[in-house]
C-alpha cells in the first residue's frame, strides 16, 4: 500500500466535503509552506537602484546633447558661410559631438554595471538563502556610499578657502592652558 492509497483509507471517515478541504489543507500546505529563494533580489538592491538611477540621468543628459547639437546644425545651415559666429557654432558643435561620445560610452557602463550587478546580487541572495543565512548587504551599501562620495567630491584644492577654515579654527581655539597639574 502506498502513501496515497493510505491517505484516502484515512480519510474514508470523513464525509467527502472534508475530504477534499483535508487534501486542499495539506496541498496548500506543501505548496506554500516551503521556503523558496527571493524572486527578484535584485530589484529591491540598493546599489542597484542608484546604478539605474545613474543611467537615467546619463540617458537624459544624452538626450539633451542631442537635441542642443541639432539645434545648432539647424542655426548653422541660416548663417553665412564666412561669419564669426558660423565658426562659433562650429567648435559648439564639436564640443557637442565630443559631449555625446563620452555619454554614450557611460550609458554603455552603466549598462553593463547594471548587469553585474544583478548578476552578482542574485547569485548571491540565492547562496545566502541556501546556506541558511542573511544576505548583508547594509555594509556594502554603506561602503558604496562612502566611495561615491568620495568620487564626487570637489578634486581641486583651494588654498584661500583652507587658510581661511584654520584662521577661524585658531580665533575658536583657547587662549590659556588650563591651570592646575
Amino acid at each position: 500500500m502506498d502513501l496515497y492509497q493510505g491517505f484516502f483509507i484515512f480519510t474514508d471517515m470523513f464525509h467527502v466535503e472534508l475530504k477534499y478541504l483535508v487534501m486542499l489543507f495539506f496541498s496548500a500546505f506543501l505548496i506554500f509552506g516551503c521556503e523558496k529563494p527571493p524572486e527578484n533580489p535584485h530589484l529591491t538592491d540598493i546599489i542597484a537602484q542608484d546604478f539605474r538611477n545613474q543611467e537615467e540621468g546619463t540617458s537624459a543628459a544624452l538626450v539633451q546633447v542631442e537635441k542642443n547639437l541639432k539645434e545648432n546644425i539647424n542655426i548653422m545651415a541660416t548663417l553665412p558661410a564666412q561669419s564669426n559666429l558660423r565658426h562659433y557654432y562650429k567648435s559648439k558643435n564639436e564640443q557637442f559631438v565630443v559631449e555625446r561620445a563620452k555619454l554614450k560610452q557611460q550609458l554603455r557602463y552603466w549598462k553593463v554595471r547594471i548587469e553585474n550587478r544583478d548578476v552578482k546580487v542574485v547569485y548571491e541572495s540565492t547562496k545566502a538563502f541556501y546556506d541558511g543565512r542573511k544576505i548583508a548587504s547594509n555594509d556594502e551599501a554603506q561602503a558604496y556610499a562612502a566611495t561615491k562620495k568620495l568620487r564626487q567630491a570637489k578634486v581641486t584644492w583651494d588654498q584661500k578657502k583652507r587658510v581661511a577654515e584654520h584662521k577661524a579654527s585658531l580665533s575658536t581655539a583657547p587662549t590659556q592652558a588650563p591651570a592646575g597639574h
